[in-house]
This record gives C-alpha cells, structure tokens and sequence, in this order.
C-alpha cells in the first residue's frame, strides 16, 4: 500500500487510469479487511492524493471507469 501512496502522491500528474488502477487497488485492500493502522494510514493518504487529482481527470475516470462504484 506504501507504494500506491507514494504513486498517488503528485496528484496533479493523475491521468484516468492511474485512478482506475487505484480503486481497484484500495476496494481490494479494503475487502481483505486488514486491521493494520499502517496500512490505513496508506489507504488515507492514498484517498487524498486521488481527491486532490484534476476535478477534470476525476470526471473523465468516472465517465469511463465508473470509479466511484468501486
């Protein structure tokens, strides 16, 4: 998860897929249920690298992705 944080972390360089990646990655972090407070604090921070992309390239990555169902 440390990783997808760090990817994630230069918001402004987002493109649609990087996004789409990213979801998936998170819905399934969040599906094995991990309780480490590391992992968490990656999860968060990776949200809020995603949020702070493009309001133009969220737009077009849940156009095209339909992200925010993941």
């Amino acid at each position: 998860m440390k990783e997808v944080k760090n990817i994630t972390s230069k918001s402004s360089e987002l493109q649609e897929k990087d996004i789409s990646i990213t979801a998936h990655i998170l819905h399934k972090v969040v599906e094995t249920n991990t309780t480490s407070s590391d992992v968490g604090d990656h999860v968060l921070d990776t949200i809020s690298h995603v949020m702070d992309a493009k309001t133009d390239v969220l737009q077009k990555t849940q156009k095209q992705y339909n992200t925010s169902a993941k």
